[in-house]
């Protein structure tokens, strides 16, 4: 029986001496050498890419800003304060005046109004004659 000796085989590929051979399969007989990329990508195309992507997206920001400030002073400029301050401080004090004071609720009917204390007493004298 006889032993392999890599050394002795002219497959044997050690191109950085590690002592480890490469196998048929790995040195791809028969195939051309590799060679130069077609293409190159430098630094100063890759940092172009980058700038203008990223003044893309300022301009994008700046535009979006001005359009919403400019669509809300719009918004703000269509619509007009009212304030009801004055007009809900009358109504309430005349919703006052007639919770708190005789007076007539419909003349021409014949109806008055009592002050809110004056009818719940009445009420609760009625309820009470009733027990």
């Amino acid at each position: 029986m006889t032993v392999f000796d890599p050394k002795e085989s002219s497959d044997w590929v050690d191109p950085d001496h590690s002592g480890h051979t490469d196998d048929a399969w790995h040195a791809h007989p028969g195939e051309a050498p590799p060679q130069h990329s077609h293409g190159t990508v430098t630094p100063a195309a890759i940092m172009a890419v980058g700038l203008i992507g990223f003044l893309l997206v300022v301009a994008c920001v700046v535009v979006i800003t001005q359009y919403f400030t400019m669509e809300s002073q719009r918004e703000l400029a269509s619509k007009q304060e009212v304030s009801i301050g004055a007009e809900y401080r009358s109504l309430a004090a005349t919703w006052d005046q007639n919770l708190r004071e005789f007076g007539w609720a419909d003349a021409e009917a014949g109806t008055i109004r009592i002050p809110i204390e004056a009818a719940a007493d009445k009420v609760a004298r009625e309820y009470a004659g009733q027990r």
